[in-house]
This record gives C-alpha cells, sequence and structure tokens, in this order.
C-alpha cells in the first residue's frame, strides 16, 4: 500500500543516517533520488505493533497526521508498507529538539521562552481546532525544521474525535495532570498541563519532578504545586509565574485554557 502527494512510488535509495530508534522501530534520513529532497523515514516493524495489539494506534497516528497542516506541525507526507514494516514519511527537521536546546542553552530568559512558547501554543490551538489532542506534549517532542521553525512531532498517541478509541490514560509521567491520573480525562486540558511543564524547563532548565520515578509521588507534588527548583533558582516575573502556575493548576476547573493562555499579559 502507498500514498503520497505525488502519486508516485518515490525512490529513496540506501538510509543516508540513522536519526533515532523508538520501541517499534526507527527513524533515518533518506532522500528522494528524483529531486534530492530530504525526508525523515519513520519505520514501523509490523509483527512489534500486531504483538503489542497497537495497528489500531498506527493507523490513527496516520489517519491523524496526514490531516494536519500547519507550520508549527511537523509535516506527514505519505506512508508506504514494505517488507513488514509500514514506513512513515515525515518532514525532516534538522535542528534538533526542544530538549537537547534546554540541556545546552538553557535555562531561558523570558522573552526567549515566548519565543518557544508562542509557536506553541498557536499549533496546538490548531490541533485542538480540528478536534484533535496530542496528549504526548513535551520538549522530546517539538522539533525544529530546516527553516529553524518549532514543529510540535509524534502524534503516535494523538487522539480525534473521530477515533474509535477509548481515550485511556496516555502521555509521560510529569507531563500529565493529577486529575487525568485520577481517571478524569479532558483531554484538551490536559495539554495545556504539559504547556505549563514545557515552560517550567524552559526557564528553570530542570524537570520540576527531577529524581521521581514513581507516579503516585509525582501526583502528590503536582497536587501541592510541590516543584524542584535549581539551587540558584532564576527570578521570573509575576506575570510569568501567573501564566505557569494557571496552566500547572491541578484541578481542570481551574486551569488556564489555550484560549486564556493566548490572552495572557505575559505573551504580549
Amino acid at each position: 500500500m502507498w500514498w503520497n502527494p505525488y502519486d508516485r512510488e518515490l525512490d529513496f535509495g540506501e538510509p543516508i543516517v540513522r536519526l533515532g530508534a523508538g520501541s517499534f522501530g526507527e527513524v533515518f534520513l533518506a532522500k528522494d533520488r528524483t529531486t534530492g529532497t530530504p525526508y525523515a523515514i519513520k519505520r514501523c516493524d509490523d509483527t512489534r505493533v500486531i504483538a503489542t495489539q497497537t495497528s489500531r494506534c498506527l493507523y490513527d497516528e496516520i489517519f491523524i497526521h496526514s490531516r494536519l497542516k500547519h507550520p508549527n506541525v511537523l509535516s506527514l507526507y505519505g506512508y508506504f508498507m514494505r517488507d513488514g514494516s509500514t514506513y512513515l514519511m515525515l518532514e525532516y527537521a534538522p535542528g534538533g529538539d526542544l530538549l537537547d536546546k534546554i540541556n545546552t542553552s538553557g535555562p531561558f530568559s523570558e522573552d526567549q521562552s515566548k519565543e518557544y512558547i508562542k509557536p506553541i501554543i498557536r499549533a496546538v490551538s490548531y490541533i485542538h481546532k480540528v478536534r484533535v489532542t496530542h496528549r504526548d506534549l513535551k520538549p522530546e517532542n517539538i522539533l525544529f525544521g530546516m527553516d529553524g521553525r518549532l514543529k510540535i512531532a509524534d502524534f503516535g498517541l494523538a487522539i480525534s474525535s473521530q477515533s474509535r478509541r477509548e481515550p485511556e490514560l496516555a502521555g509521560t509521567y510529569g507531563y500529565i495532570p493529577p486529575d487525568a491520573l485520577c481517571g478524569y480525562q479532558d483531554l484538551s486540558s490536559n495539554d495545556c498541563y504539559a504547556i505549563g511543564v514545557i515552560l517550567f524547563r524552559l526557564l528553570y532548565k530542570i524537570n520540576p519532578f527531577s529524581g521521581l520515578t514513581d507516579w503516585s509521588a509525582i501526583m502528590q507534588r503536582q497536587n501541592r504545586l510541590q516543584f524542584e527548583y535549581p539551587r540558584n533558582r532564576p527570578i521570573i516575573s509575576e506575570d510569568a509565574e501567573d501564566f505557569m502556575f494557571g496552566l500547572l493548576m491541578p484541578n481542570r476547573a481551574e486551569r488556564t485554557t489555550l484560549r486564556g493562555a493566548s490572552m495572557h499579559k505575559w505573551l504580549e
């Protein structure tokens, strides 16, 4: 099976370099021999997908991601099946991910942090507008394209209002809000909480739940708004604190919405 916008089977030749690996396969860089266009090719081993009963998740990832067209969302150009694997043809993002930038250059100033948060909010607002929630927003899943533009990536856990799957708990501990861990699935609000954690990482560099691996211990800290700060804690403005803690509220009824975040005076 083949689907791509060019209506022809692209000839990638041999992979140029391995970009990364996941639980179901790997991502490698390849070029179309005809045009020289680089792509990131995500290979999913069908045997592993079937063995873990996640074929529905892969189908949803392709269905959801292929419909998303936004300058701050990594593009999925097509997919094909070959030799027992499913291959996703993705936009190549050579600028690395946001976690790399945080680790090498963080913490960032408020002005620098705004330049990252603004396109994240624009992209996630668009995603929610088309009734999709990402469910795994974190610095590792935020890439930088060939033009340097920020790109939301990895829709492997995303869910659409058209999906047949039940909205089970999904995501990365520390980025999932405590009310979701208790079973309250307000999916769009979950993404808002994750943006708050990303902002914390931008401003303070470290993970707010550093050293914790048990989800119940993380949830207790989340409920108390008790975060791990660096020894030399940067001083941030009241507006920045109000913006960040609004997104990190443990109760979804009190948590800032995306619309509220986009209109917050800190972003002015």
